[in-house]
């Protein structure tokens, strides 16, 4: 028998948020120091792309399931339920990132307007020491 593990969704989630949040008040105090110690890097990869990477093997599982008609039905609502509880945390992630780039850019004396046409390219990561 295989041995499956029982995730409370709600809570994961939840604690993804506070993790979130506890890597941007990092990054609010100094910016510099939480660029050296990679903050942005590490809140990606255990609060987002972790959560990307679960829902891609999700969709995998509804996917093969859609193939076989008695799990049909039962697969196409899960998979409903996944579209709108991923267009609400794509909705609620691009929120975050917003506010993060309007503290972000002015702390560091920066515009919005150079990143969205590529006039900073190649001048390095924010926190550098120039």
């Amino acid at each position: 028998k295989a041995i499956t593990k029982s995730v409370d969704e709600k809570a994961l989630n939840a604690t993804r948020v506070s993790l979130r949040d506890k890597y941007r008040e990092l990054i609010e105090v100094d910016i510099a120091h939480a660029t050296r110690l990679k903050c942005d890097e590490q809140m990606w990869k255990f609060v987002f792309y972790h959560r990307i990477d679960d829902v891609k093997k999700r969709l995998a599982t509804l996917s093969a399931s859609l193939q076989e008609p008695t799990k049909q039905q039962r697969a196409e609502a899960a998979l409903q339920e996944l579209r709108t509880t991923l267009k609400a945390w794509a909705e609620d992630s691009k929120a975050f990132y917003a506010s993060m780039l309007a503290w972000i850019l002015p702390a560091c004396g920066l515009k919005l307007e150079g990143f969205l046409h590529g006039e900073l390219a190649g001048t390095g990561r924010i926190g550098d020491p120039p």
